[in-house]
Protein backbone atom coordinates (compact mmCIF):
# COMPACT_ATOMS: atom_id res chain seq x y z
CA UNK A 1 0.00 0.00 0.00
CA UNK A 2 1.27 3.43 -0.92
CA UNK A 3 1.68 5.64 2.14
CA UNK A 4 1.30 8.89 0.24
CA UNK A 5 -1.62 9.84 -1.94
CA UNK A 6 -0.74 12.17 -4.81
CA UNK A 7 -1.39 15.88 -4.84
CA UNK A 8 -3.25 17.66 -2.07
CA UNK A 9 -4.18 14.42 -0.30
CA UNK A 10 -0.61 13.80 0.83
CA UNK A 11 -0.94 15.75 4.07
CA UNK A 12 -4.24 14.02 4.91
CA UNK A 13 -2.68 10.63 4.35
CA UNK A 14 0.30 11.50 6.54
CA UNK A 15 -2.04 12.55 9.34
CA UNK A 16 -3.98 9.31 8.96
CA UNK A 17 -0.81 7.23 9.22
CA UNK A 18 0.33 9.21 12.25
CA UNK A 19 -2.91 8.37 14.08
CA UNK A 20 -2.90 4.67 13.25
CA UNK A 21 -0.41 1.85 12.92
CA UNK A 22 0.27 -0.63 10.13
CA UNK A 23 -1.58 -3.94 10.39
CA UNK A 24 0.90 -6.35 12.00
CA UNK A 25 1.78 -9.24 9.72
CA UNK A 26 0.69 -12.71 10.73
CA UNK A 27 -1.79 -11.59 13.37
CA UNK A 28 -5.54 -11.42 13.20
CA UNK A 29 -7.53 -8.26 13.83
CA UNK A 30 -9.27 -7.91 17.17
CA UNK A 31 -12.88 -6.79 17.25
CA UNK A 32 -12.44 -5.50 20.80
CA UNK A 33 -10.05 -2.79 19.60
CA UNK A 34 -12.47 -1.87 16.81
CA UNK A 35 -15.39 -1.73 19.23
CA UNK A 36 -13.37 0.48 21.56
CA UNK A 37 -12.56 2.82 18.68
CA UNK A 38 -16.20 3.04 17.64
CA UNK A 39 -17.32 3.74 21.20
CA UNK A 40 -14.96 6.73 21.22
CA UNK A 41 -16.65 7.88 17.99
CA UNK A 42 -20.19 7.46 19.45
CA UNK A 43 -20.91 4.10 17.77
CA UNK A 44 -21.82 5.34 14.27
CA UNK A 45 -22.24 1.74 13.02
CA UNK A 46 -25.43 1.46 15.06
CA UNK A 47 -27.07 4.05 12.80
CA UNK A 48 -26.21 2.40 9.49
CA UNK A 49 -28.63 0.18 7.53
CA UNK A 50 -26.04 -1.91 5.72
CA UNK A 51 -25.34 -4.58 3.16
CA UNK A 52 -22.20 -6.44 4.27
CA UNK A 53 -20.33 -8.18 1.44
CA UNK A 54 -17.63 -10.82 1.85
CA UNK A 55 -16.15 -13.71 -0.11
CA UNK A 56 -12.94 -14.68 -1.83
CA UNK A 57 -13.38 -12.87 -5.14
CA UNK A 58 -15.96 -10.59 -6.71
CA UNK A 59 -16.91 -8.83 -3.49
CA UNK A 60 -15.61 -5.46 -4.62
CA UNK A 61 -17.48 -5.54 -7.92
CA UNK A 62 -20.60 -6.77 -6.10
CA UNK A 63 -20.36 -3.78 -3.76
CA UNK A 64 -20.06 -1.33 -6.66
CA UNK A 65 -22.96 -2.95 -8.53
CA UNK A 66 -25.18 -2.79 -5.45
CA UNK A 67 -24.24 0.83 -4.85
CA UNK A 68 -25.00 1.70 -8.48
CA UNK A 69 -28.44 0.08 -8.22
CA UNK A 70 -29.31 2.00 -5.05
CA UNK A 71 -27.95 5.23 -6.49
CA UNK A 72 -30.02 4.82 -9.69
CA UNK A 73 -33.08 4.32 -7.49
CA UNK A 74 -32.42 7.65 -5.78
CA UNK A 75 -31.08 6.44 -2.44
CA UNK A 76 -28.34 8.44 -0.62
CA UNK A 77 -26.02 5.44 -0.84
CA UNK A 78 -22.76 5.16 1.06
CA UNK A 79 -20.04 2.80 -0.18
CA UNK A 80 -16.91 1.56 1.57
CA UNK A 81 -14.76 -0.74 -0.55
CA UNK A 82 -11.10 -1.41 -1.22
CA UNK A 83 -8.51 -0.85 -2.51
CA UNK A 84 -8.40 2.79 -3.53
CA UNK A 85 -6.70 3.86 -6.76
CA UNK A 86 -5.47 7.40 -6.18
CA UNK A 87 -6.71 8.61 -2.79
CA UNK A 88 -7.91 7.01 0.42
CA UNK A 89 -10.95 9.27 0.14
CA UNK A 90 -12.26 6.84 -2.50
CA UNK A 91 -13.04 4.45 0.36
CA UNK A 92 -15.68 6.90 1.62
CA UNK A 93 -18.14 7.37 -1.23
CA UNK A 94 -21.51 9.06 -0.86
CA UNK A 95 -23.74 9.08 -3.93
CA UNK A 96 -20.76 7.89 -5.97
CA UNK A 97 -18.54 10.81 -4.94
CA UNK A 98 -15.56 10.59 -2.56
CA UNK A 99 -15.52 12.60 0.63
CA UNK A 100 -13.94 16.03 0.10
CA UNK A 101 -10.45 16.79 1.46
CA UNK A 102 -11.94 19.36 3.86
CA UNK A 103 -14.51 16.92 5.23
CA UNK A 104 -11.94 14.15 5.54
CA UNK A 105 -9.65 16.54 7.39
CA UNK A 106 -12.51 17.43 9.74
CA UNK A 107 -13.04 13.72 10.48
CA UNK A 108 -9.37 13.40 11.40
CA UNK A 109 -9.51 16.54 13.56
CA UNK A 110 -12.46 15.17 15.50
CA UNK A 111 -11.06 11.64 15.89
CA UNK A 112 -7.49 12.55 16.89
CA UNK A 113 -8.12 13.81 20.47
CA UNK A 114 -10.51 10.91 21.11
CA UNK A 115 -7.84 8.39 20.16
CA UNK A 116 -5.23 10.16 22.27
CA UNK A 117 -7.54 10.09 25.30
CA UNK A 118 -7.51 6.28 25.40
CA UNK A 119 -4.60 4.17 26.65
CA UNK A 120 -5.24 1.39 24.08
CA UNK A 121 -4.27 -1.74 26.06
CA UNK A 122 -4.63 -3.80 22.86
CA UNK A 123 -2.45 -1.39 20.87
CA UNK A 124 -3.54 1.55 18.72
CA UNK A 125 -6.03 0.92 15.92
CA UNK A 126 -4.58 -0.20 12.62
CA UNK A 127 -4.75 1.91 9.47
CA UNK A 128 -7.59 -0.22 8.10
CA UNK A 129 -9.56 -0.11 11.34
CA UNK A 130 -9.30 3.67 11.49
CA UNK A 131 -10.40 4.11 7.87
CA UNK A 132 -13.40 1.83 8.43
CA UNK A 133 -14.36 3.73 11.58
CA UNK A 134 -14.06 7.08 9.80
CA UNK A 135 -16.21 5.75 6.94
CA UNK A 136 -18.91 4.67 9.39
CA UNK A 137 -18.72 8.06 11.13
CA UNK A 138 -19.06 9.93 7.84
CA UNK A 139 -21.95 7.82 6.59
CA UNK A 140 -23.85 8.19 9.87
CA UNK A 141 -23.31 11.97 9.92
CA UNK A 142 -24.54 12.31 6.34
CA UNK A 143 -27.46 9.89 6.93
CA UNK A 144 -26.41 7.54 4.14
CA UNK A 145 -29.24 5.08 3.44
CA UNK A 146 -28.23 2.33 2.92
CA UNK A 147 -24.49 1.70 3.08
CA UNK A 148 -22.63 -1.06 1.26
CA UNK A 149 -19.54 -2.30 3.08
CA UNK A 150 -16.88 -4.68 1.76
CA UNK A 151 -15.14 -7.06 4.15
CA UNK A 152 -11.40 -6.49 4.36
CA UNK A 153 -10.11 -9.98 5.18
CA UNK A 154 -12.03 -13.13 6.09
CA UNK A 155 -15.19 -12.31 7.96
CA UNK A 156 -15.51 -13.26 11.61
CA UNK A 157 -12.67 -11.08 12.87
CA UNK A 158 -12.61 -8.42 10.19
CA UNK A 159 -12.90 -4.82 11.38
CA UNK A 160 -16.13 -4.40 9.40
CA UNK A 161 -17.83 -7.23 11.29
CA UNK A 162 -19.04 -4.89 14.01
CA UNK A 163 -21.99 -4.09 11.74
CA UNK A 164 -25.49 -5.42 12.30
CA UNK A 165 -26.47 -5.49 8.62
CA UNK A 166 -29.79 -5.84 6.86
CA UNK A 167 -28.25 -8.43 4.55
CA UNK A 168 -25.00 -10.41 4.52
CA UNK A 169 -23.63 -11.48 1.14
CA UNK A 170 -20.94 -14.11 0.47
CA UNK A 171 -19.92 -14.07 -3.18
CA UNK A 172 -17.93 -17.33 -3.13
CA UNK A 173 -15.27 -19.07 -1.05
CA UNK A 174 -11.84 -20.21 -2.20
CA UNK A 175 -8.31 -20.51 -0.88
CA UNK A 176 -7.10 -17.06 0.18
CA UNK A 177 -5.09 -15.64 3.08
CA UNK A 178 -4.44 -19.20 4.21
CA UNK A 179 -1.85 -18.10 6.75
CA UNK A 180 -4.63 -16.42 8.71
CA UNK A 181 -7.91 -18.06 7.68
CA UNK A 182 -6.94 -21.73 7.48
CA UNK A 183 -5.48 -24.21 5.00
CA UNK A 184 -8.73 -25.72 3.71
CA UNK A 185 -11.67 -24.16 1.90
CA UNK A 186 -13.93 -25.39 4.69
CA UNK A 187 -11.93 -23.57 7.39
CA UNK A 188 -11.98 -20.41 5.31
CA UNK A 189 -15.73 -20.78 4.75
CA UNK A 190 -16.30 -20.95 8.51
CA UNK A 191 -14.39 -17.70 8.96
CA UNK A 192 -16.13 -15.89 6.12
CA UNK A 193 -19.58 -17.13 7.19
CA UNK A 194 -19.09 -15.20 10.43
CA UNK A 195 -20.63 -12.13 8.79
CA UNK A 196 -24.04 -13.87 8.80
CA UNK A 197 -25.97 -12.56 11.80
CA UNK A 198 -29.35 -12.90 13.41
CA UNK A 199 -31.85 -10.44 12.00
CA UNK A 200 -30.15 -10.16 8.59
CA UNK A 201 -30.99 -12.03 5.42
CA UNK A 202 -28.13 -14.02 3.86
CA UNK A 203 -27.22 -14.47 0.20
CA UNK A 204 -24.42 -16.57 -1.29
CA UNK A 205 -23.00 -17.34 -4.70
CA UNK A 206 -20.89 -20.21 -3.35
CA UNK A 207 -21.44 -23.54 -5.09
CA UNK A 208 -19.15 -26.11 -3.43
CA UNK A 209 -21.28 -28.60 -1.45
CA UNK A 210 -19.07 -28.55 1.67
CA UNK A 211 -18.92 -24.77 1.66
CA UNK A 212 -22.67 -24.44 1.14
CA UNK A 213 -23.26 -26.79 4.06
CA UNK A 214 -21.13 -24.59 6.33
CA UNK A 215 -22.86 -21.40 5.19
CA UNK A 216 -26.29 -23.01 5.58
CA UNK A 217 -25.42 -24.18 9.09
CA UNK A 218 -24.34 -20.68 10.04
CA UNK A 219 -27.57 -19.21 8.65
CA UNK A 220 -29.63 -21.80 10.54
CA UNK A 221 -27.73 -21.03 13.74
CA UNK A 222 -28.47 -17.32 13.25
CA UNK A 223 -32.10 -18.09 12.45
CA UNK A 224 -32.07 -16.32 9.07
CA UNK A 225 -33.17 -17.21 5.56
CA UNK A 226 -30.41 -18.20 3.12
CA UNK A 227 -30.74 -17.41 -0.58
CA UNK A 228 -28.42 -19.56 -2.70
CA UNK A 229 -27.44 -18.99 -6.32
CA UNK A 230 -28.91 -21.76 -8.44
CA UNK A 231 -31.55 -22.63 -5.82
CA UNK A 232 -33.57 -19.76 -4.32
CA UNK A 233 -31.87 -17.42 -6.83
CA UNK A 234 -31.78 -18.26 -10.53
CA UNK A 235 -30.22 -16.27 -13.33
CA UNK A 236 -31.51 -17.24 -16.78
Amino acid sequence: MERLDPGGDASLDERLWAMARPSPRGTRPTLERMRRLLRLLDNPQERLPAAHVGGTSGKGSTCHLLAAIFQAAGYPIGLHSKPHLSTVRERLLLGGQPISPDDFGALLEDASPRLQADDWPEGRPTWFELVVALAFTWFAARQARPVVVEVGLGGSWDATNVLQPLVSILTNVGLDHMELLGDTVEAIARDKAGIIKSGAAAITGATQPTVLAIIAARAEQAGVALWRLGQEIRVD
